[in-house]
């Protein structure tokens, strides 16, 4: 047989010829269903069986499961669920990918020497590698997936624990940190009391916050 056919066949393109062929194409099913459900947990819990191995089995067939890396299956799996507009029902679908796929990135990076800093207008700070936020239409974290409403997400891998953590931050904290990537805290102060009204304390205490715990170095 030849080597295309055969991989036509394990990965449902085409019908398996014989059972030994069937029963390859059933581990390869079997080992990337257990990596997405590890990896999707959320998924997994508001989908029922059925759904979730057709899930599968299209995404085996789409050609998107390339690598031969079981933590990086997830992130071809998020690639797959956008492109595919499979899961459109779910409006928050988007959102909860970014969410699964965000912890299993922060996990699988490396972290040694990684050294805190301490908060200071007058120094350069940057977003650090163990940090991840975005703007979300649903709060998927809490499991919220009918009320959707625009907010803000913090997650970061805690050195201490060694578990990634999420949580809300506000629109200004937020506008803070993403301002940060092309001006100095100082300059990114300025541009924001120009646009909204918020108490510089309180942001202060903020981001000495996220500089303990390693978000901003």
């Amino acid at each position: 047989m030849p080597q295309n056919e055969f991989f036509y066949q394990i990965t449902y393109q085409k019908e398996a010829q014989n059972e030994n062929i069937k029963l390859y194409a059933e581990l390869i099913h079997t080992r990337i269903k257990n990596a997405i459900k590890a990896t999707n947990p959320i998924l997994f819990s508001i989908l029922n069986t059925d759904e979730f191995d057709l899930l599968i089995t299209e995404f085996i067939k789409s050609g998107y499961t390339k690598s031969k890396f079981m933590f990086k299956i997830s992130d071809e799996f998020k690639k797959f669920i956008k492109d595919s507009n499979i899961l459109v029902r779910f409006k928050f679908i988007n959102d909860l990918m970014w969410l699964e796929n965000s912890e299993i990135k922060l996990f699988m990076k490396d972290y040694t020497g990684f050294k805190r800093s301490k908060f200071s207008w007058q120094k350069r700070l940057k977003i650090s590698k163990l940090c991840v936020i975005k703007r979300l239409n649903f709060r998927v974290y809490l499991k919220n997936f009918t009320h959707k409403e625009p907010n803000f997400l913090l997650g970061y891998y805690d050195l201490d624990s060694h578990k990634v953590v999420y949580r809300e931050i506000n629109e200004i904290l937020y506008k803070f940190l993403i301002l940060l990537k092309q001006n100095s805290p100082k300059q990114t102060l300025t541009k924001l009391e120009k646009i909204y009204d918020f108490n510089k304390n309180e942001l202060e205490t903020a981001l000495k916050e996220l500089c303990k715990i390693g978000v901003l170095i």
